[in-house]
Formats: structure tokens, sequence, C-alpha cells
């Protein structure tokens, strides 16, 4: 249960902090706008951020038998590591459909087969709660935090890479929009 409960929460704040940046760093925060009504778009978009910002990049494997991968023998009780932040970057995993780099974001990517949510019998059982919380808190902060975006004055830092990370990133909002979208959804539901 505790799994369930870190794995939530850290997909989650991370996904979000991901999107913000990465919509802002390149320049998506506009095309998102435009887009949050659109189902099938926000699922692509959110879809791109998990690619691309990996919320858990790897995962220790224990290999119960001997294993053959390609010429590569790994014998019973080794213990492998494997990267699904890097798989996420193998231009195989879309089946070889033309795409853009998969070192670029792109929320328009598709189809965007990633393994952010891990694949298989390894697949998150939260996978559809993570993208939906995601979609939800990144169409609410965009909705309710007008303007919002990075403060450039500040520092950002992204650590680019297989384990795409950002460490440090600021942001700014019109605090007396934000005030006035809030006034109006408190006076609607009563």
């Amino acid at each position: 249960i505790f799994g369930f409960i870190a794995a939530g929460t850290d997909t989650t704040g991370a996904s979000l902090a991901n999107a913000l940046t990465y919509l802002d760093e390149f320049e998506f925060l506009d095309y998102t706008l435009a887009v949050l009504d659109d189902d099938e778009a926000m699922r692509n978009l959110v879809d791109e951020v998990l690619r691309f910002g990996t919320p858990f990049p790897m995962k220790p494997l224990y290999v119960r038998k001997d294993s053959q991968f390609d010429n590569l023998h790994v014998p019973a009780g080794s213990v492998l590591t494997i990267w699904f932040a890097a798989a996420n970057r193998d231009v195989e995993v879309n089946g070889g459909r033309e795409q853009s780099d998969p070192n670029a974001f792109d929320p328009t990517r598709w189809p965007n087969r990633h393994l952010g949510l891990g694949w298989g019998r390894h697949h998150c059982l939260g996978a559809e709660l993570a993208r939906l919380e995601t979609k939800n808190l990144l169409t609410e902060a965009l909705r309710r935090l007008p303007g919002l975006k990075m403060d450039r004055s500040r520092p950002f830092v992204r650590l680019p890479g297989i384990v795409d990370r950002v460490t440090e990133a600021h942001f700014t909002f019109d605090q007396i929009e934000a005030e006035r979208i809030m006034q109006d959804d408190s006076g609607s539901s009563s």
C-alpha cells in the first residue's frame, strides 16, 4: 500500500513540475492553453511529459533464470537495471514510425509508446490515475493561475540527458487575476 501512495505522489508531483517547466522552456504554454479542453491532445501532452521526464527512470530487476539478450548471457541470480528513461529515448520504441527527435520535447508526439509507467507485468497499476491527476493538476494550474510562466530572472536548472530532471525553477503569475478567478469560483458555488 505504501508503494501505491509513494508512487502516486512522486509521479504526479514530478510530472506537474516537469510539465510546467518543459511547457515554458520549450514554448508550448500557449499550445497547452489552446488544447486544455481537448482530451486527446492533453493525453498526448501528459504522455510526452512522462516520456521526456520519466518519473521513475530505472528499476532493478532480479533475474530468476538464465536469460539471453542478443549476445549477452545473463545468469540466474543476477540483478539488472532496467532504464525506462533510456528506452523512452530509443527511436525504435514507437515501432519505427517517423517522429520528432526522441531527445526533443514534443507534446504532439503520437504514437507515444513510452515506458515511463513500466510495461507488461511491470506496468504501473496506477498509470491511468497518474495520467488523470497530472492532466487535472496542469489544467487547474493554468486556468487558476493566469499568466503562469517561469521567472527568467531567477535560477533555472534542468539537467538534460537520459535522466532528464529539473532541479530548480521559479514561476510567476498574475496574482490579482488569480484572486478574481478564485472569488468568481467561490461565488458561483454558493
